[in-house]
């Protein structure tokens, strides 16, 4: 398979998330994951790899860097990729490199698919945030995400901490991100959406984001290029839609049964002033 320069990139947005890397038999999906498992990182290659052999990377950035000396000092610019069960082959002309393959065993990649039904509510962000936690990521622990008070129906706020206890002194910086794009009307009226700085700054910041996300601490950020999943603080706070209505039909329950108290009481009140 020829190496696109698209390709390349899609290698490097990869080793910003693990340096472990599998690529499926008869895939040019790839799949990793975070050696934290906190970031999940899905995108496609523009071709078939290999229809044989899975291709197992143990160290990503070293891969990375041979491929970069292989172009710098080839004749050649296109550069191929194969694989046997033993090596990865990177080819261009007469040049080669033999990479050894890793065994999965000794690598940190994804066992089971992340079911996106589960994700509730959704809301469009574009590239600020990812660009604020890349400045921030020595800095700040962590990021909460709220509705502003002001304009709520387009803003939210995104605070910067070290620290996410109330009671603590700490340093924060805070700025307001106007969404002009979708309304948060399908959000809750109070939510907090924590993240880790550092899981924030692994994402791409060049694109916008879809961002969905589920009571159960997961997060997905995804646009037509990629699609990264991201664990969530347990600090968040915000409901399911379901809990909501529930939560509506018991407070019409509690109204119909405090009314019927009522009514009752005046009943017994009419008749103590009749006696």
């Amino acid at each position: 398979m020829k190496l696109t320069t698209g390709d390349i990139e899609t290698l490097k947005q990869a080793s910003l998330i693990s340096p472990n890397l599998r690529i499926p038999k008869g895939s040019k999906r790839i799949l990793t994951i975070s050696l934290m498992k906190c970031v999940m990182f899905e995108k496609e290659f523009s071709n078939v790899v290999s229809k044989t052999n899975d291709v197992l990377i143990y160290d990503l950035n070293e891969f990375l860097k041979l491929l970069k000396v292989l172009q710098d000092n080839s004749t050649h610019k296109d550069v191929e990729l194969d694989c046997d069960s033993k090596f990865i082959y990177l080819k261009s002309g007469q040049d080669e490199y033999k990479y050894k393959q890793s065994s999965k065993d000794r690598m940190s990649i994804p066992t089971k698919e992340v079911n996106c039904e589960t994700l509730d509510y959704k809301f469009h962000i574009d590239s600020q945030v990812i660009s604020l936690s890349k400045k921030f990521k020595n800095l700040f622990d962590f990021v909460e995400i709220t509705r502003t008070s002001k304009d709520s129906k387009y803003s939210f706020n995104v605070t910067f901490k070290n620290v996410l206890d109330k009671d603590r002194v700490y340093n924060s910086f805070t700025k307001v991100i106007t969404n002009t794009l979708t309304p948060l009307k399908d959000l809750p009226k109070h939510f907090k959406f924590v993240f880790r700085v550092h899981n924030l700054a692994m994402l791409d910041d060049s694109w916008w984001y879809d961002v969905k996300l589920s009571s159960q601490k997961l997060s997905q950020f995804k646009n037509p290029s990629v699609n990264y999943f991201v664990a969530m603080e347990p600090t968040s706070e915000f409901e399911k839609p379901t809990q909501l209505i529930n939560k509506k039909k018991v407070n019409q329950k509690k109204i119909i049964s405090l009314s019927n108290n009522i009514a009752k009481l005046q009943k017994q009140l009419s008749v103590l002033r009749s006696a």
